[in-house]
């Protein structure tokens, strides 16, 4: 039911959930309090959904306001009643999937694949994140456990898109479903647990696609009656119901590399066989014979053509590259050492656990393929340093990035990019209030240039930059990477005074933020911009801040704003090929945008930089960095380095070997405009 939030003045949604017992059953009644007064107790403590990281998401499960254990039960016709209320944002009281079915009819392939996509992302969010719930207890994933065509909330927003929420989570309706002298169900997922969400999702499918509504009695998909309106979804569906070992990122990921189909597109064939014409005459003999003789023509005119074009390649035949680390020949054995900046983008690489597979770092994949190559790291905390020990022969090489010409004695080979994202506040639901819709989604250089590096004693406003009229902070990620780029594009001047991250800066909105050394220190940073702008009741704060876009690759609750240098704006994002833009819901479409890959590789987002191999312009000492870097340019190293997070050098299918940057030119992105 709809009830009011008194404070704010907002509409939110309230579910009852109760317990009865009969008053005259005096034998079991104190057993049965107490065990209610426990559930009660619990569903206060673990109906909130928070995550460990102290992040907010929004993907699409109402938010819980409240979860209120009422105190006093009532007596109603010899039965006393225990209640509990939930209390979430107004969302719950949209119209089920069901009743829209029922109402509407089947979807379109195109809509039930849409549905379908954020149904398996929501479940994917519930399996594989850590929560706490307000006891402190911790939560590793969550099975939704009560799927159905009652529990999928189809909501329409403004811009016409209608986006699947999921309520009814077993996480609060176990308390009160399950007997009292029964044990409560497990939420964790496991081998029995995940595949009822998945299989639920596949036969939630198959409601979509027939607008059948009696899906709980569907066992297996041989038993099922299948329309034939999208054979590769509906094939997709089956597996869903029937295999018990995908997991819903898989699934997801399936749907996403499904043969298109667009919103147009006829949903069903039987409509157009009724609109066919009758059926023409055979063909005569002499029709026939024409149509092979035309046949042979072409075919023979092909075959000319296709010679001259194989020619015509072979003599400008690219060099070729490897497909695989295993493939790449003739690389050094023995233990190496190599250098890279303490905190920085490669670090960041290092320490990615879900490579290939879970749990496997790039030094796994790496040692698998290359046993005899034998690599430690050195973390050091400066470029400079980093550099000389190259020169010096501390290292044997160093992965960096390369903001200037180096010395004549080291030489460089670029394996991939990144780049510094100037993200704020994003919230899609809010978007008409937020900084990404008032600053049209994009900033300048020179802007950038204003905030970072101009002092003053006056406290900053988005009003002189075009924005809304609310105070403006910074924040920075206090890395040697982050800070030489930051001082290598936005300085002309030295730079003001910073705070430690210790310091507050509600008073004081001109001081920019270092963020601790911390290996989180991105989730802080990305934590404050949300809580300055959400947190603040009457007058929200606009933080802004640089950290590196490899390192908020899938985030959504923050949007990286286009970067404007002349002439030209760049966004780094895009989706379907196009620039993303603050209308677009970032969570919903999370899996499916990418970086501008030629933005990076021509320098055209100013903020763009190469991650190098640094290596001493030495045949006698070459040869470890050399081979690295040839490993990482194999399909498959750039591979590993684009699931890190990095901008590849190259597409997979890019079949010719990936010139060197100059070091010279590395540094066109950071020209002042």
């Amino acid at each position: 039911m709809l009830g009011t939030h008194q404070d704010a003045q907002q509409p939110v949604a309230i579910k009852i959930f109760e317990f009865s017992i009969r008053q005259n059953q005096q034998q079991d009644l104190l057993f049965n309090q107490q065990e209610i007064w426990r559930r009660q107790q619990q569903f206060a403590d673990q109906a909130h959904l928070t995550l460990t990281e102290g992040r907010i998401q929004n993907f699409r499960i109402p938010k819980v306001l409240d979860a209120i254990k009422d105190e006093y039960e009532s007596l109603e016709n010899d039965r006393i009643f225990y209640r509990c209320y939930l209390v979430t944002d107004r969302q719950a009281c949209h119209s089920t999937l069901s009743q829209t079915l029922k109402t509407q009819g089947p979807l379109s392939p195109y809509q039930a694949r849409l549905a379908l996509s954020q149904i398996l992302q929501t479940l994917d969010f519930l399996h594989q994140q850590r929560f706490i719930f307000k006891s402190d207890q911790i939560q590793a994933g969550l099975i939704h456990g009560n799927l159905s065509l009652e529990s999928v909330l189809p909501i329409a927003h403004e811009t016409d898109e209608t986006f699947y929420y999921l309520t009814d989570l077993l996480l609060w309706e176990r308390l009160f479903a399950t007997p009292l002298l029964e044990a409560l169900p497990d939420l964790q997922p496991n081998d029995q647990q995940t595949p009822l969400d998945i299989k639920a999702a596949g036969l939630i499918g198959w409601s979509m696609l027939t607008g059948n509504l009696d899906w709980k009695h569907q066992r297996r998909s041989k038993d099922i009656a299948w329309p034939q309106v999208d054979v590769p979804l509906e094939q997709l569906l089956r597996k869903l119901i029937d295999d018990p070992q995908i997991t819903a990122a898989a699934a997801r990921d399936r749907l996403t590399n499904l043969p298109p189909i667009y919103a147009n597109h006829l949903d069903f064939d039987a409509a157009n066989a009724q609109e066919k014409p009758n059926q023409k005459k055979p063909w005569s003999k002499l029709q026939l014979l024409a149509l092979l003789m035309a046949i042979a023509g072409f075919s023979a005119l092909w075959w000319n053509m296709l010679n001259r074009r194989n020619a015509s390649m072979a003599q400008n035949k690219p060099e070729p590259v490897n497909c695989c680390l295993k493939e790449v020949s003739a690389v050094p054995q023995g233990e190496f050492t190599y250098a890279t900046l303490d905190r920085s983008s490669w670090d960041y690489v290092l320490r990615q656990s879900n490579l290939m597979i879970a749990g496997q770092k790039l030094e796994n994949v790496l040692g698998r393929s290359q046993k005899q190559f034998r690599l430690t790291v050195d973390r050091i905390p400066d470029l400079d340093e980093t550099l000389k020990a190259v020169q010096n022969g501390d290292v044997d090489f160093a992965v960096v990035p390369v903001l200037e010409e180096l010395p004549g004695d080291l030489v460089s080979q670029t394996i991939a990019y990144d780049g510094l994202a100037a993200v704020v506040h994003f919230s899609y639901s809010e978007r008409q209030q937020g900084l990404p819709v008032a600053l049209k989604g994009q900033i300048s250089l020179e802007q950038l240039r204003q905030i970072f590096t101009e002092a003053s004693d006056q406290p900053l406003s988005w009003k002189a930059l075009g924005g809304p009229s609310i105070p403006l902070s910074r924040s920075l990620l206090d890395t040697p990477e982050t800070l030489a780029l930051t001082e290598k594009l936005l300085s002309p001047a030295p730079p003001p005074e910073v705070s430690s991250a210790e310091k507050t800066i509600v008073n004081n909105p001109s001081t920019i933020v270092l963020e601790d050394k911390e290996e989180n220190a991105t989730k802080v940073m990305l934590q404050r911009i949300i809580n300055d702008f959400e947190d603040s009741d009457i007058n929200p704060i606009g933080r802004i801040g640089l950290v590196p876009l490899s390192q908020v690759k899938g985030q959504c609750s923050v949007y990286p704003l286009a970067i404007r240098n002349k002439n030209e704006t760049v966004q780094p994002w895009l989706i379907d090929g196009k620039p993303i833009t603050p209308g677009l819901d970032l969570c919903h479409r999370k899996g499916n945008y990418q970086p501008d890959v030629e933005a990076f590789r021509s320098g055209r987002y100013g903020l763009a930089y190469p991650i190098a191999v640094v290596y001493p312009n030495d045949n006698r000492r070459s040869k470890p960095g050399k081979k690295f870097a040839e490993l990482f340019l194999t399909q498959e190293g750039q591979k590993l380095l684009s699931d890190a997070g990095l901008v590849m050098v190259r597409s997979h299918s890019l079949n010719k070997a990936a010139p060197k940057t100059a070091p010279a030119k590395a540094s066109n992105a950071w020209r002042k405009s």
